[in-house]
């Protein structure tokens, strides 16, 4: 599943893989069937999570590029975990 995250960092910026993480996990749904105080809360930050993720591939760099086009900012010379 990591491996298939990883491909589609290629094509896809930090928010659409994110919310597919999301989904693909079940994380989302599960957390919106948690009616419990906590469980709201805990769907309400990563609601919160997944605007912040969405505003920072839209918010233009300091030399006016988007970085959307691709999630440079998930890739590194550091192998995974």
């Amino acid at each position: 599943m990591i491996q298939s995250f990883r491909v589609m960092l290629d094509k896809n910026n930090a928010y659409e893989v994110a919310v597919q993480v999301g989904k693909s996990t079940g994380l989302v749904k599960e957390l919106f069937n948690d009616k419990t105080t906590e469980g709201l809360a805990r769907y309400e930050n990563v609601q919160e999570l997944l605007n912040s993720i969405k505003e920072f591939t839209e918010t233009p760099t300091e030399d006016g590029e988007l970085l959307d086009d691709k999630s440079s900012v998930f890739t590194s010379s550091r192998s995974p975990c």
